[in-house]
């Protein structure tokens, strides 16, 4: 009986079936939708594409539209640039599991301090700003150490330490009046011109910080400390760290920014008041929030949350070119505060839920 013959292989049926550029396609797509700077960029310009179709005109001086104008553009340079840098410092402390709400006050505060000391020494620059970011640092070495040191809710802190600072600045201004008449060389330092930038000795500095801490968060050794101390304050200590002296010291970097904004608000509008920084304090959470920070701590990029200011810049601005009430333009900034928060939080559920 002859033997029976081995089937012989399929080739086919052996060869791997080729890996489909689907699954590779979709993961690729995935990854991008998990950068949220770039949905952020995404929605900055479809929101400006909006606002330039809302505000188009038919008139030759305001052609094509008033939100696109080159003096709208530049008008929004300097507030932007104010906002972006007190985020910055806002951010090192939400990435770290806590907030300020005191950055507001510390404006206002910081420029009354910087425009007594420019007016008492004739002008001297230096003095000025040592004089007003030193308002800033007190206040947030005071914030660090009651929330760290005293284990205070971090919302109630910097909300009692909000209501001390705005309340020194209201108290000076009640009996004093506002303070103005800086000498020159003070506005001439808010105003000056670079380029087409006007105002830009404020702009390129906000532009060196946000750069400054993005490189940093990314690669510096402290800095990068924030992220596992948002993300798991006990386990973060047992690996060694000083949780209470990094936390603290995002306060000091925060008010040290506020305050320097609140030197460069003086110059710009020619007189420090107790209402400047009303709000900002919200604008800024909102803008980290938006921008890819969280509530509940360990993320956020500085990059972020300058998209995130900027963002907010465009709505702010374009309302106000649309011709919307000042009163609905804040009804609409709190909507977008809401909407932001609201999707953080159920973010990080979906992330804890894995």
């Amino acid at each position: 009986m002859p033997a029976e013959r081995e089937p012989e292989p399929n080739a086919a049926a052996d060869q791997e079936p080729a890996p489909s550029r689907q699954p590779r396609v979709g993961a690729a797509l995935k990854t991008v939708l998990r950068q949220r700077e770039i949905i952020t960029v995404a929605i900055i310009i479809v929101t400006a594409f909006v606002f330039h179709l809302l505000t188009m005109s038919s008139e030759p001086g305001r052609w094509p539209s008033v939100f696109v104008q080159t003096s709208n553009l530049k008008s929004m340079l300097a507030p932007l640039a104010m906002t972006a840098i007190v985020a910055v410092g806002m951010l090192l402390v939400l990435i770290c599991g806590g907030f300020d709400l005191s950055v507001g006050a510390v404006v206002a505060l910081a420029g009354l301090v910087a425009g007594l000391t420019v007016k008492a020494t004739g002008g001297n620059l230096f003095l000025t700003f040592a004089a007003g970011i030193s308002v800033g640092v007190i206040v947030g070495l005071i914030n660090g150490i009651v929330v760290t040191k005293f284990s205070v809710n971090p919302l109630i802190a910097t909300l009692g330490m909000m209501s001390v600072a705005r309340g020194l600045a209201l108290a000076y201004v009640q009996k004093y009046g506002v303070v103005s008449g800086f000498p020159r060389n003070f506005l001439d330092f808010a105003w000056e011109t670079h380029i087409w930038i006007k105002g830009g000795a404020i702009v390129l500095i906000a532009i060196a910080i946000a750069a400054l801490g993005d490189v940093l968060l990314r690669n510096s050794r402290w800095l990068r400390q924030l992220y596992y101390i948002g993300g798991n304050q006990d386990a973060a200590r047992l690996s060694g760290i000083n949780v209470n002296l990094v936390r603290a010291s995002t306060y000091v970097v925060c008010g040290a920014l506020a305050a320097l904004v609140g030197v460069f608000y003086a110059a710009r509008y020619s007189e420090a008041s107790a209402e400047a920084g009303v709000g900002m304090e919200l604008q800024v959470i909102a803008a980290c929030v938006i921008g890819g920070a969280s509530l509940a701590g360990g993320q956020g990029t500085a990059l972020g949350a300058v998209l995130g200011c900027t963002l907010m810049s465009i709505i702010s601005n374009g309302l106000q070119t649309w011709g919307v009430k000042p009163a609905w333009q804040q009804v609409a900034l709190g909507v977008v505060l809401i909407v932001a928060v609201t999707i953080d939080m159920f973010i990080a559920r979906r992330r804890s839920a894995r």
